[in-house]
């Protein structure tokens, strides 16, 4: 009986030991192509950015910031007293 228990001990072992081995290794192949996903994103986002600043400055945008600054320039130096 000793010896069986032994044979099921070396078992148990070599189970486990396999187990987390494969758990090792899918960790490392769901991991491998998170960076190039995330730069992507940034690039994705930095387009995003681009194209509404582009459209904001080419349409009315232009005009409403430079009025804008041109009426917090005359409220600041206007004489209304």
């Amino acid at each position: 009986m000793h010896k069986l228990q032994l044979m099921a001990h070396k078992v148990d072992v070599n189970a486990r030991t396999f187990a987390s081995a494969a758990q090792e290794a899918l960790a490392a192949k769901r991991e491998k192509g998170q960076g190039t996903i995330e730069y992507i994103g940034i690039i994705v986002v930095i387009s995003v950015i681009i194209a509404g600043l582009v459209f904001f400055f080419n349409g009315e945008g232009k005009t409403a910031i430079s009025e804008g600054i041109t009426d917090v320039i005359d409220s600041i130096f206007s004489k209304k007293q």
